[in-house]
């Protein structure tokens, strides 16, 4: 029985293919499974956050804002962007943001050696695309990092 559970637990905590990665990321979210989501997320992404929390910390704190969040960050300078991510995605603010978004995504484009996955979101009457880059890492998929059209011209 307990084995059962734990191969349970692990299928479906561990997205099996590239299409699943945005609606489990999603899911995780709205469950308030903030640790969870992160492991979603690249650890190239992980870095990107790290250097702007070493760096510009205040940022951080401004575009979380947008959700109603206001981010604590530790006095002493020391930043963990795992913890501050999974604190973020674990908000209900940002969980009722996604449901009221109305998050979808679609097929995965590859674009040369890339890979990326149309998100449409927005209001109805007002929606539009994100293209979310998603990367194989460890072999599962992982979000890296996000434009508002599949970028050209620039390198892996």
């Amino acid at each position: 029985m307990l084995y059962s559970w734990l191969l349970t637990m692990v299928l479906f905590s561990t997205p099996p293919n590239i299409d699943d990665i945005l609606p489990a990321f999603r899911d995780s979210i709205i469950q308030g499974n903030g640790s969870g989501a992160v492991e979603m997320i690249s650890e190239h992404a992980i870095h990107a956050v790290d250097s702007v929390l070493a760096h510009d910390p205040q940022q951080i704190g401004r575009i979380v804002s947008y959700f109603g969040i206001e981010l604590v960050l530790p006095d002493d300078g020391s930043t963990d962007a795992r913890e501050i991510l999974t604190d973020i995605l674990s908000d209900p603010s940002v969980a009722s943001m996604v449901m009221l978004m109305g998050m979808s995504s679609g097929d995965p484009i590859s674009s040369g050696e890339r890979t990326f996955v149309p998100v449409d979101w927005g209001f109805p009457g007002s929606r539009d695309t994100l293209f979310i880059e998603i990367v194989s890492e460890n072999e599962r998929w992982k979000i890296d990092d996000y434009f508002e059209a599949i970028p050209s011209g620039r390198g892996s």
